[in-house]
């Protein structure tokens, strides 16, 4: 019985292993771009990130550091700040988006995407390899800046239900 659930786990960690790589892998072409492209707008943020699938946001975290916004001319990059970037983008923890098939609108988001201890947020939808993506960005004071940097990027402004 405990071979069986030995094996059991090995194989949940493969099936994670190759799906961290895969997503890994539909991000390089994106990141490539990025990395020729000139970033025209930078700032430490506060981000939280829901991906297809997922029941709620989950705040990037690493080394206390927070997560950096990078906005290029026509990518935007949300990743770790610090000593933690390099290993964080082995993990896919980062998000990539082009600026041109994404939307934003301004929202008061807290604790679990509830109002409790709520904050003015950016939320950017987008795709991401295919997939939904949403990312909450508190831009520390800075919101306003963020906003006009993602409308010259080309992220454009969702209509209000």
């Amino acid at each position: 019985m405990p071979v069986i659930f030995l094996a059991v786990c090995a194989a949940g960690f493969l099936f994670m292993i190759v799906r961290v790589q895969r997503q890994v892998g539909r991000l390089q072409p994106l990141r490539d771009r990025a990395a020729l492209e000139r970033v025209t707008f930078q700032c430490a943020v506060r981000a939280r990130v829901k991906r297809k699938g997922a029941v709620g946001f989950t705040t990037l975290k690493g080394a206390g550091l927070g997560a950096e916004l990078r906005i290029h001319a026509t990518v935007l990059v949300v990743e770790l700040a610090g000593p933690m970037q390099r290993q964080a983008r082995r993990l896919g923890t980062e998000v990539i988006l082009e600026t041109a098939g994404s939307s934003m609108t301004r929202r008061a988001i807290g604790w679990l995407g509830t109002p409790l201890a709520a904050r003015d947020c950016i939320l950017i939808n987008g795709r991401e390899s295919g997939a939904r993506v949403a990312v909450a960005l508190d831009a520390y004071g800075r919101v306003e800046e963020a906003w006009s940097a993602l409308a010259a990027a080309g992220v454009r402004r969702a209509v209000e239900q």
